[in-house]
């Protein structure tokens, strides 16, 4: 059911109260689970026709996001917004959507299914009341909401006209964490990434040179709710590892049986998801909550 929250009451999201947001808005409609609004939130944004590199970055991202239980927010798009919500989803984690229209409405079309997904398993946001189609106007409206319900924006790609760049500018106004993936200069689909980066350096900008970059501005700590997605050889190595506190990798081929290769391939999926921590040669549990 759609529910309205006049800002001030109870429901409305507090991120909007935020001075950062110059022009929060005075009614928000909300459809979902307002739990998620007091979870860590990650903003993933990016060119609606994207390439088949920043589709893949993207659906990473929503994967690891998903494994490090941390929300991701976004428009609803076509592309890297919509690739990065689905993999979320499908990987069991939460996800936000805020719309440039009414929440009885869907925009494109085609995502009709993604976004009944997200009213049934996440949250749909909207400062627009039912019925009222969507603009020209709303989506970059829209942005400004997604950057300042996030408290890290990440830039997948952008063209040279793309309203990512919009958002990459609102995320800045409000001091939020910008993180800019770089692309392929041939490509007309990072023309505008590319051009964000001379801003790193210059503030809280920063390339991603890996997705699990992206998750250092997080507290990671596992929870035993993530610890359960786990394959069942994740798990006998993560056993090894919390059982000796640190652990060689030549030790947990040992007692796991697993080949060395084998082990090192499982460590580096497991330190990504945030379970271990290597250095000197060895593996360290991370610790958990």
């Amino acid at each position: 059911m759609i529910k309205e929250y006049k800002k001030g009451e109870a429901g409305y999201p507090e991120q909007f109260l935020d001075p950062a947001l110059s022009d929060p808005p005075d009614k928000v409609y909300l459809e979902g689970n307002l739990d998620l609004l007091n979870t860590p939130i990650l903003a993933v944004v990016g060119s609606r026709k994207c390439s088949p590199y920043g589709g893949a970055i993207s659906r990473e991202i929503g994967e690891q996001a998903a494994n490090a239980g941390i929300t991701v927010v976004s428009g609803l798009a076509a592309g890297i917004d919509s690739s990065a919500q689905r993999a979320c989803l499908h990987h069991g984690g939460n996800v936000i959507a805020v719309l440039g229209n009414g929440l009885d409405l869907c925009y494109p079309a085609e995502n009709r299914r993604l976004m009944e997904e997200i009213r049934e398993q996440g949250l749909l946001i909207s400062e627009y009341p039912p019925a009222f189609p969507a603009r020209k106007w709303t989506f970059p409206a829209r942005n400004r909401l997604i950057t300042a319900l996030s408290s890290v924006v990440t830039i997948v790609e952008a063209s040279f006209h793309s309203g990512a760049l919009k958002t990459a500018e609102f995320a800045i106004d409000q001091g939020r964490t910008l993180l800019v993936v770089p692309g392929n200069i041939t490509s007309r689909c990072s023309v505008g990434t590319n051009r964000l980066l001379p801003y790193i350096g210059g503030g809280d900008v920063y390339p991603v040179c890996s997705v699990s970059d992206i998750f250092q501005f997080f507290d990671r700590r596992p929870t035993q709710k993530n610890r359960a997605k786990l394959g069942g050889d994740e798990k006998k190595i993560l056993d090894a590892v919390t059982a000796s506190g640190e652990i060689m990798v030549e030790r947990i081929s040992a007692v796991t049986g697993f080949s060395p290769q084998y082990v090192n391939s499982l460590v580096t999926i497991l330190e990504m998801k945030g379970f271990v921590n290597t250095g000197m040669g060895r593996v360290f549990a991370a610790e958990t909550e």
